[in-house]
C-alpha cells in the first residue's frame, strides 16, 4: 500500500482500491485454469476478440499493470516535480486511483468472463463500465488541482490558476454528459455511437479551450 507524504496510514478509499486489486486477483487465479490457452487480449469495435496472447501474459498483464500504476499514482506527490507537488496533494487523488483501479479491474473481469464463453466477445457491458468511470472522473475534475498527472491538460488550461479551474468544471460536464451517453448507447447495442460520444468527450473541452485562447490572443 502506498501512502501519501501527508498520511502515514492508508486512507479508506486507499483500502477500498487495494480490496478492488486483491479481488481482480483473487478472480484471475480461481478461474486461471479453466481460461483457453492462447486467452483473448483484444477485442475490436463490435466486441468481437480479434487478438490472443499466451494465457500466462494475457490472464496477468492488466491486473499486474493496474497494480503498478496505481502505485505510481499514488506516489506522485512524492516522484514529481517539487512545482507540481501542491497540486497534487490539493488534487482527491486516492478518489482517482480508485476510479482508475475500478475501471480496469472491471475490464479484466469483463475479459475472464469473455474468456470463458464459447465464442469471446464483449457484449455492452464495457461501454457502460467505461461511461461510468468517465461519470466518476468527470465528477472529480473539478476538484483537481493544477498537476502533471490527471485533469485536462492542454497549453492553455495549465497556463494559471483561474484557466485550470473552469477547464475542469467544462471537462468534468463533458465527461458527466457524454459518459452516460456512451453507457445508455452501449447497453442499448450501439457501440458506434458510443465511440461517437466518446469522442466528442474529448473533442468539446479541446474546442472550448482553443476558442478562449483565441479570444484572449
Amino acid at each position: 500500500m502506498v501512502v501519501s507524504r501527508e498520511s502515514r496510514k492508508p486512507s479508506v478509499v486507499d483500502w477500498l482500491s487495494a480490496s478492488v486489486l486483491a479481488g481482480c486477483f483473487g478472480v484471475t487465479w480461481w478461474v486461471y485454469d479453466s481460461l483457453p490457452d492462447p486467452m483473448p487480449s483484444h477485442f475490436g469495435m463490435s466486441g468481437q476478440a480479434d487478438g490472443w496472447m499466451p494465457r500466462p501474459i494475457a490472464a496477468w498483464l492488466l491486473p499486474t499493470a493496474t497494480a503498478a500504476l496505481g502505485a505510481l499514482f499514488r506516489l506522485g506527490p512524492s516522484i514529481l516535480p517539487r512545482q507540481w507537488r501542491s497540486g497534487l496533494r490539493a488534487t482527491p487523488l486516492p478518489a482517482l486511483v480508485l476510479v482508475f483501479v475500478t475501471m480496469l479491474c472491471g475490464l479484466q473481469l469483463l475479459i475472464l468472463r469473455a474468456s470463458l464463453g464459447t465464442k469471446p466477445r464483449l457484449d455492452g457491458a464495457i461501454w457502460v463500465l467505461g461511461g461510468a468511470a468517465l461519470i466518476a472522473n468527470g465528477l472529480l475534475m473539478p476538484r483537481t488541482g493544477r498537476n502533471a498527472l490527471f485533469g485536462f491538460r492542454t497549453k492553455w488550461t495549465t497556463a494559471s490558476e483561474e484557466n485550470w479551474k473552469r477547464a475542469q468544471q467544462i471537462g468534468g460536464q463533458a465527461c458527466v454528459g457524454f459518459g452516460a451517453a456512451m453507457a445508455i448507447l452501449g447497453a442499448l447495442g450501439f457501440p458506434t455511437l458510443a465511440f461517437a460520444a466518446l469522442l466528442l468527450m474529448g473533442a468539446v473541452p479541446l474546442v472550448w479551450s482553443w476558442t478562449i485562447a483565441r479570444r484572449r490572443a
